[in-house]
């Protein structure tokens, strides 16, 4: 397994390293801001980091609702039972199927999302959960590593305490050049 094949030219397994390219995107990042924080972040580990627009989802919280049934008297019941039990921002709307819910708030704090399902639960509701996306310009941030560079970790670049950042680490796109 450790053999150089014969047709390298000479080159040693460590010459041919040497001149293998990697490029790593860490992202999406919902905006500016929290991308030049990360890339901050990288340059003071000693990378070089290229921060790019794209378009593309982004995750925006997680979302608690209820799914109604296609009766209008039934949704409007379940709102008075909702609002009589404290949950007063509960609103009908489309729903991911095409159907209607009932929305119970879309929450960026997982433990906040799990209170609220808690809350609905005593009520005498099952509701559903889903993580919600966004769509438009999202920001990646790409990064040349060097042979020896171990992968990052997303969680060292989370922007603020608690918050929920779904960061992904990728091969950077291929810019019009075959491989």
């Amino acid at each position: 397994a450790d053999a150089v094949p014969a047709d390298t030219g000479g080159l040693s397994k460590q010459g041919l390293l040497t001149n293998v390219k990697r490029c790593i995107s860490v992202g999406p990042f919902r905006d500016v801001s929290e991308a030049a924080r990360a890339a901050g972040t990288l340059r003071g580990g000693g990378y070089d980091p290229r921060q790019r627009v794209a378009d593309g989802d982004v995750w925006a919280g997680v979302w608690v609702y209820l799914p109604l049934s296609a009766s209008q008297t039934a949704a409007d019941q379940v709102l008075v039972k909702l609002k009589a039990g404290g949950i007063d921002d509960a609103l009908q709307m489309p729903g991911p199927n095409d159907g209607s819910v009932i929305s119970l708030g879309l929450y960026s704090d997982s433990k906040r999302a799990q209170t609220r399902v808690a809350q609905v639960q005593t009520l005498g509701f099952n509701p559903a959960i889903a993580d919600r996306k966004r769509t438009g310009n999202v920001y990646w941030i790409d990064i040349d590593l060097k042979p020896t560079d171990g992968l990052i970790n997303p969680a060292d670049l989370q922007g603020e305490a608690g918050r929920i950042v779904r960061l992904e680490v990728k091969g950077c796109p291929v810019s019009g050049a075959s491989p």
